[in-house]
């Protein structure tokens, strides 16, 4: 792949509206060009809609790069240097997988499967939840390394901690390890210094909604919101969590899900489809655009960047283990930062985690590297042992007819 000459991007599920926000950033930061992004989806509506406001934001004649579609998954994924994943299989089967009650399961199986035949050194980037499981069993069965779940949880913290201490982004470093949804903190560090116990002392007596503020947590006020979870569970624990999906095992948090909801303003197909109006500027699209999860079509331009252009540069992404934790299996997904390149990701060295995270994540990281197994051998019998991992959440009964019945294994197994 050369990032001045020929590469290709192939997005399945092109329709989708956070691949057709991805493809805006794409156009509209104009850092990568000289090759080609196809896109793919089951629904030629949604597709065409991307298109055009693709169209909306920089016509055909500016474009750095070629803006095509596909007629079939062999025809997107031929080729590929990055396959962005980002369709919405449910639990449908893709003979011969079942997804075993994970959610695009078997679909992601099924593309794993056709990169291998026809784009086995490609970049597998998967948007949609949860992504960790799906792409371990993927790099089980069929060997392709370069994967990367993506999540954007760890932004959040980052941002709403910049506000508080009044400092850049740029300035934090947050040590991270965790699995899709459940991302723990081991250390925070201030221009390379640690600030934790300094946070542990100061977070629960004068974080002040009033006065955490940007431009981001402006625009999406829940994160800021949320965050007095994280301080209650940092009380609690001595620990900062990510903000994403802790309702699911802590069980008496001082804000709902409901209402940290009620701030979400996420785009619907009808916002999209607003954009076409003509007095809409470009800046009115991006508007919108980014929403889409909190800005995550930025965050996916960014690491699609990193590749494309070997820039090396930091992210928050989940990623092969391969060594970081080495009492855990290779195979299993974790989230952390790492530097993303070309050729691959450079992990970072953690060494001895705090007592209470491992504790806190040993079962998870057990539970999820059962399940990818399970998917990627097709095994029943390790789809019921992965649920009763944590028999507290469910019956023997109860696992063995998830199991059996191809049912969803949440919230039995809380992938998200």
């Amino acid at each position: 792949m050369n990032a001045n000459k020929e590469w290709t991007i192939a997005v399945v599920g092109g329709g989708g509206r956070i691949t057709g926000a991805t493809i805006l950033e794409l156009l509209v930061r104009s850092k990568i060009r000289g090759g080609r992004v196809r896109l793919y989806s089951r629904s030629r509506d949604a597709v065409e809609l991307n298109l055009q406001l693709a169209d909306r934001v920089c016509s055909k004649d500016n474009r750095l790069f070629e803006l095509t579609t596909a007629e079939s998954l062999d025809e997107v994924l031929q080729g590929a240097d990055i396959v962005l994943y980002g369709a919405t299989a449910g639990l449908e089967a893709y003979e011969p997988f079942q997804a075993f009650g994970v959610s695009q399961g078997a679909h992601i199986l099924h593309v794993g499967e056709a990169m291998a035949r026809l784009c086995p050194d490609a970049w597998f980037l998967v948007l949609t939840n949860p992504p960790d499981i799906s792409l371990s069993a993927v790099y089980r069965r069929f060997k392709l390394e370069k994967v990367i779940g993506l999540c954007n949880a760890a932004r959040f913290n980052r941002k709403v901690l910049a506000a508080y201490l009044n400092c850049e982004e740029e300035e934090l470093q947050l040590d991270e390890i965790g699995v899709n949804h459940e991302l723990w903190f081991y250390d925070i560090r201030l221009q390379g210094q640690s600030i934790y116990q300094k946070l542990r002392q100061t977070l629960p007596l004068d974080y002040d909604l009033s006065k955490v503020n940007s431009a981001f947590l402006d625009r999406y006020p829940e994160w800021k919101l949320g965050f007095v979870n994280n301080i209650e569970i940092l009380k609690a624990t001595g620990y900062l969590s990510s903000q994403v999906g802790f309702m699911k095992r802590f069980a008496d948090l001082p804000i709902t899900s409901q209402e940290i909801g009620k701030l979400m303003k996420r785009p619907s197909k009808s916002d999209f489809l607003d954009c076409l109006q003509p007095d809409k500027t470009t800046e009115d699209i991006l508007n919108v655009t980014r929403r889409c999860a909190a800005e995550f079509p930025i965050y996916i331009a960014e690491i699609i960047e990193s590749i494309i252009l070997d820039l090396r540069l930091e992210h928050s992404v989940q990623t092969l283990n391969m060594g970081m934790l080495p009492a855990y299996p290779q195979h299993v997904m974790l989230h952390i930062t790492g530097k993303v390149g070309r050729n691959g990701i450079e992990r970072p060295i953690i060494g001895e985690l705090p007592a209470y995270i491992e504790g806190v994540l040993a079962s998870r990281i057990r539970q999820n590297a059962m399940l990818s197994e399970a998917l990627a051998s097709q095994d029943e019998d390790l789809v019921r042992q992965s649920i009763l991992v944590l028999p507290e959440r469910s019956t023997i009964q109860q696992a063995r007819e998830i199991a059996s019945n191809r049912q969803s294994v949440e919230p039995y197994i809380p992938l998200n």
